[in-house]
């Protein structure tokens, strides 16, 4: 009897094991949708959406308004709990889902008011671009109303529901993206304290400074303006700041490139554009394909959450862009009344600030987090959400401005020649882009467009007095001054964030660009060739060349000769110079392992001991690594380590760092310098954020893989100097595109279409991104239809099915 209650018991318990598997399965499945089939939906006629191998959407609507509905339904149904993620960051509402650590942040998130500064653009927005943004709320919304119980897993592990989406949340996401692509916030109050800390000469040495090899976009002939250095009688008329506002002291980019026909095998021109974001789970990306027979037939990608195509091609243009880097925010110090302290000195008088109240609910809380924003004639008062900032210091930021980025978009996607393109532009003014072009009739093109100050005194390096006119902004670069040039002789323009001008144009754009390894790479692979093909730009976008290690090593390599090495370190010598006669990132190579390590060996020894607490933000500050690699050209007293009795020369600095290296490389990976390889400290990982919570991990997160490239590669694979080498920075989609075959281009996202772990499509193409491959960007209507009919879902008005 007590055998068969055993029997009994374990049974039962395997039944319960099982069905509480089953469920499990279930709720980790339910939000997957099914990409085919039929749907009442909120369009006015019949809308087809396809998907190809890969799920990606190629929607076919009879008018724009129901295109943008049904691109707002695919992409809620591919990355809704992302697309609310990002409406929640941008709007401050993160604390409501995450609890009080979040809380800080939404204060920070509320005094910086993207979704304030999208209100006020969305005012002066089109009829045709606020229809677009309201279609594409409605295709949202409905997805949402219908799918209530089979929402994304992450609704159900934080256990809430996600709010209709507006307008409002679309344009929020583009304020945000400027924020991120378009600020030197950070870098003024980094250089603020750097003065405090060293006095403006000594400091003066660590401003953003060319590098000897400084490419520039294009050239430009104007009147020579003063060096990318303020005078040191500004410097020393604002040295002291730091101390008055209290500050204590304490990798984004991209690649894209033209060429024109004569260079190509096609006789057209083709495009290439990889741009470098954070790389996550899933993607910063949505690949899309949009259509409206007889008026518009456009591909490419979109950050979630906002309608349109922002990169890729229509049936006869193409473009992409990278980032300018711009000085385009600048800090005030403001003097409050003390007998009132909403209002600010300007010109001798007190003027009234704007007061606005947020409350910020917190989750497992009662009662609100209250936040006052007070905002200035130049903008919000940010100091009491900044670390170490005492004293009130308001944002200007030309993201403030009614700027009407959407409306670009649309005109992009329509353009059938640099003309339309280049009118369309007139719109897109943060954040600031270096957009390349080309058409089916030959035309490459190239424009820096955007807005940017024209200051009356200074250039932006450090904050500034509020309380007088003498810094004010007193307008914007004029529209046909903008550098930009069509069909360069030389044949191709290449981007890389680096720097657009030379010192011969009138007008600063920004003191902080890219180290110019990356272009020179590019360059490198198209000058004086002929015959060039698609598959030479996709090799470009994944090319591991390090130039930076060619141009180093010379200096590094005779620092290393003679003196007394362990056999250890002699054999890293031995890898190292071998390297180094084609260095090459690859991830199964010792050379870069053991050349980046002795690079932030090199940094620390020569700045650590000076810098104390502001020596991470150093590192974190843009333009760090362009400094010092000036420095290893030319020398410097700053290669002077203090923490060794006698004082070193920089070939004593990179001595010391080398024997640091050998030591720390050999407690990592081994004893063995050939066993060094670089791809078991240089990893990548598509984290989600879910996928920092253990054992979540194991669920939303792909990786770690070993990884090649670096930061100064054209195949781009950053890490952080103060936390290597885990890849942060990199190329999270890849396009290219022959415009002699427009229904052939080629991309990859890393890693899929859809935001769902359960989908079958949330990894498919990251083996492609891992290796360099691409896939088709299928775009010809009959192929399509015919290649995909198995994949097909039709949206029909409500009001037709029965």
């Amino acid at each position: 009897m007590r055998r068969k209650l055993v029997l009994a018991l374990v049974l039962f318990l395997v039944l319960a094991l099982v069905a509480a598997g089953t469920g499990a399965w279930w709720v980790y499945r339910r939000g997957v949708p099914a990409l085919a089939g039929e749907r009442a939906a909120g369009v006015r006629a019949v809308v087809e959406i396809y998907r190809d191998d890969y799920a990606v959407p190629h929607i076919f609507a009879q008018t724009e308004e129901d295109l943008f509905y049904a691109q707002g339904y695919v992409m809620a149904q591919d990355r809704l709990w992302q697309m609310d993620l990002t409406r929640r960051a941008v709007s401050g509402r993160l604390a409501e889902i995450f609890g009080p650590d979040f809380a800080a942040a939404d204060q920070f998130l509320r005094t910086i008011g993207f979704v304030r500064a999208a209100r006020e653009s969305e005012a002066f927005l089109t009829p045709e671009a606020k229809q677009a943004l309201e279609a594409f709320a409605r295709g949202i919304n409905d997805y949402i109303a219908g799918h209530r119980r089979n929402l994304p897993i992450e609704f159900t592990i934080l256990g809430y529901q996600p709010d209709p989406w507006t307008t409002t949340d679309s344009l929020a996401i583009g304020k945000y993206m400027a924020w991120e692509l378009g600020g030197n916030m950070q870098t003024e109050l980094f250089l603020l304290a750097l003065v405090d800390k060293l006095g403006p000469e000594r400091a003066r040495t660590l401003f953003p400074a060319a590098s000897p090899e400084d490419l520039t976009i294009i050239q430009s002939a104007g009147t020579p303006v003063p060096g990318p250095w303020w005078a040191l009688a500004q410097l020393l008329e604002l040295a002291d700041l730091g101390r008055v506002l209290g500050i204590s002291g304490e990798d984004l980019g991209s690649n894209n490139w033209v060429v024109g026909g004569q260079m190509t095998a096609s006789g057209r021109p083709m495009l290439a554009n990889d741009m470098h974001l954070a790389m996550g789970a899933p993607s910063i990306w949505y690949q899309n394909h949009l259509v409206v027979p007889g008026r518009l037939n456009v591909t490419g990608v979109m950050f979630p959450g906002v309608p349109g195509v922002i990169v890729g091609h229509n049936e006869r243009v193409a473009w992409g862009v990278t980032n300018v880097g711009p000085d385009v925010q600048d800090l005030y110090v403001e003097r409050p009344n003390p007998a009132n302290p909403y209002q600010f000195e300007y010109n001798g008088r007190w003027e009234n600030a704007t007061v606005i109240r947020e409350e910020i609910r917190v989750k497992g809380r009662k009662e609100p987090v209250v936040k006052e924003v007070v905002i200035t004639r130049h903008g919000p008062i940010i100091s009491d959400v900044v670390t170490g900032v005492s004293q009130p210091l308001s944002l200007r930021w030309t993201a403030y401005e009614r700027t009407r980025e959407l409306e670009a978009v649309l005109g992009f996607m329509r353009a059938r020649n640099w003309d339309d393109f280049k009118k369309a532009l007139e719109h897109f003014m943060a954040p600031a882009q270096n957009f390349v072009f080309a058409d089916i009739d030959g035309t490459i093109a190239y424009r820096a467009n955007g807005l940017f100050p024209v200051r009356n005194k200074g250039d932006g390096l450090l904050p500034v007095p509020g309380w007088t006119d003498e810094y004010e902004w007193k307008g914007w670069i004029p529209w046909d001054e903008v550098p930009q040039v069509m069909n360069p002789p030389e044949g191709f323009i290449v981007t890389a964030n680096n720097r657009v001008v030379g010192d011969d144009y009138p007008y600063f754009l920004s003191h902080q660009w890219a180290l110019p390894y990356r272009a020179m790479s590019i360059r490198q692979e198209l000058e004086g060739k002929k015959g060039l093909t698609l598959a030479d730009m996709e090799k470009i976008q994944t090319d591991w060349k390090n130039l930076q290690a060619a141009i180093l090593y010379p200096i590094i390599g005779r620092a290393l000769e003679g003196g007394q090495w362990s056999p250890e370190e002699n054999r890293a010598r031995q890898v190292l110079a071998r390297w180094s006669a084609d260095p090459r990132d690859l991830p199964d190579a010792a050379g870069p392992a053991i050349f980046h390590t002795l690079y932030l060996k090199m940094l620390w020894r020569t700045f650590q001991d000076e810098l104390g607490e502001l020596y991470p933000r150093f590192l974190e500050h843009g333009s760090a690594m362009n400094v010092f690699d000036t420095m290893l050209r030319t020398d410097s007293p700053w290669f002077d380590d203090v923490t060794t009795p006698e004082k070193e020369t920089r070939d004593g600095i990179i001595r010391l760092a080398f024997r640091d290296t050998v030591a720390e490389l050999a407690g990592k990976l081994g004893k063995d310098p050939e066993k060094w390889e670089w791809g078991r400290l240089h990893t990548i990982t598509f984290a989600h954020p879910l996928g920092r919570v253990k054992p979540l991990d194991r669920l939303f997160n792909r990786g770690p893989f070993p990884y090649g490239g670096s930061k100064i590669t054209a195949g781009a694979a950053s890490y952080s100097l103060t936390d290597p080498f885990a890849v942060k920075v990199a190329a999270p989609w890849r396009y290219a595109v022959d415009l002699a075959d427009l229904d052939h281009g080629g991309d990859v996202l890393a890693i899929g279409i859809s935001g769902q772990p359960a989908s079958p499509h949330y990894q498919d193409q990251m083996q492609l991104w891992l290796t360099g491959r691409y896939k088709t960007m299928w775009f010809d209507e009959k192929e399509i239809r015919t290649r995909f009919a198995g994949n097909k879902t039709i949206l029909r008005p409500a009001s037709s099915v029965r």
